[in-house]
Formats: structure tokens, C-alpha cells, sequence
């Protein structure tokens, strides 16, 4: 039981480090949030944990290796950074009338389950959150030495649990503070949400042509990576 208790606080702790930087599903989910309510913030952050359960999965099955390679983070960035683009911008074009209809008591409708696939979706687009899995989740599976369901449950739990610490408490705020923003406000907080969703498309965009260019999955200098949520 001790064992579990560590592996759980690992998890979470290396979790809520990844949690807390901006990222893609932060974005979405200040965005879902602001657009249509917390319990559209949590369907986001849902559909990020249910991501999760695979990527575990196949990293215990062992092709962490495999999702390293610069031709399948190339098709990631590509296919993420272009849906990526197509949710920013659908944001910037709903931001007034999403702003004005929300602050007058009348959030506009959503189906919970198309935002939970969105978060799915914001997850999947990041190519620096395959990177993170094949390279840091990967090391801390390693580290639970034992192919226990008990103890992969355990640290998915663990990490999980982190992921909705931050975001629920992210959804709860921007939720509750929509009335406070007032229409101008809340519009521009929909539209920055916008924008970071567009500049982080272009950028995986950017990087995806860098590999697919790249002699031997190298072109010059690193990209910095930004953090896997």
C-alpha cells in the first residue's frame, strides 16, 4: 500500500507540473468555460483524461519508442496543429455573440459531448504531448517495475487527479466570474483563448514541416517545447 501511495504522489506531483503551464486543452478549457459554463470546462477536462487511458496503455505495451520517430510527431503536428486552427478560429468568429448572450443569462448552447471530443482533440493536436508520454510518462511506468492493473490504475489516478485539481479549479473560476467580466470583457477573454489556439496550431504546423524537411529527423536547433497540456 505504501508502494502505491508514492507511486500515486509521483504522479500527481509530475503531473500538476505539466498541468500547470499554458497549453492547449488550458486554452480550451478557459474557452469552454467562458463560452458555455464550468460543466462545459469539465467535459474538456473529461475528454483529456479519457485521451489519457490509451496513451497509458500502449506505453505499458512498449511503443513509447516508436511515438518518438520525426515522421509520426510530423503527422501529429500537421493533423493537431491544422484542427487546432479550426477551433481557435471558430472561437474569434463566435466571440461577440457568445460574450453578449452569455453575460445576459442565456449561455449559449453546447453539447457536453462534442466539447469532452474537443479536449480529446486539444490533447491529440499537441505533438509535445505524445513527446511528453514517450518520454516522461514512459520513465515513470518504467519506475512501477510490476505489471499490476492495481499499479497502472494507480498512477493514471495519480495523474488524473492532478489534471482536474488545476482545470476544475480553472472552469470553477472563469465560470463563476463571466457576469463580473461584463460583455467586453468576456468577448475578449473568448478571442485571447482564440488566438492561443491559432498560435499554437501554427506553431505545431511549423514544426510538423520542420521534420517532415529535416535529414534524418534533424533541422538545425531544437524547437522549444512547449508543455504537454
Amino acid at each position: 500500500m505504501q508502494r502505491l501511495v508514492g507511486l500515486f504522489g509521483l504522479a500527481f506531483v509530475t503531473g500538476l507540473s505539466g498541468a500547470l503551464m499554458p497549453g492547449p486543452v488550458l486554452a480550451l478549457v478557459i474557452g469552454a468555460a467562458a463560452r458555455h459554463g464550468m460543466s462545459a470546462g469539465i467535459a474538456a477536462i473529461l475528454g483529456h483524461a479519457a485521451v489519457e487511458i490509451p496513451v497509458v496503455l500502449m506505453l505499458v505495451l512498449g511503443i513509447g519508442a516508436f511515438v518518438q520517430k520525426p515522421k509520426v510527431l510530423a503527422v501529429i503536428g500537421l493533423v493537431g496543429g491544422l484542427a487546432l486552427i479550426l477551433a481557435g478560429a471558430d472561437m474569434l468568429r463566435s466571440a461577440a455573440a457568445v460574450a453578449a448572450a452569455s453575460v445576459s443569462g442565456a449561455p449559449a448552447p453546447v453539447s457536453l459531448l462534442r466539447v469532452a471530443l474537443s479536449g480529446a482533440g486539444a490533447s491529440l493536436a499537441n505533438p509535445y504531448f505524445a513527446i511528453w508520454w514517450a518520454t516522461v510518462g514512459a520513465g515513470q511506468i518504467a519506475t512501477v517495475g510490476s505489471r499490476s492493473p492495481v499499479a497502472w490504475t494507480t498512477f493514471y489516478a495519480g495523474h488524473v487527479s492532478s489534471d482536474f485539481l488545476w482545470y476544475a479549479l480553472v472552469a470553477y473560476a472563469v465560470g463563476r466570474g463571466r457576469n463580473l467580466l461584463g460583455v467586453s470583457g468576456h468577448q475578449a477573454l473568448i478571442t485571447l483563448c482564440g488566438v492561443a489556439l491559432l498560435a499554437l496550431g501554427c506553431y505545431f504546423i511549423h514544426a510538423g514541416v520542420r521534420r517532415i524537411r529535416a535529414r534524418g529527423g534533424h533541422a538545425g536547433p531544437p524547437l522549444p517545447e512547449p508543455p504537454p497540456s
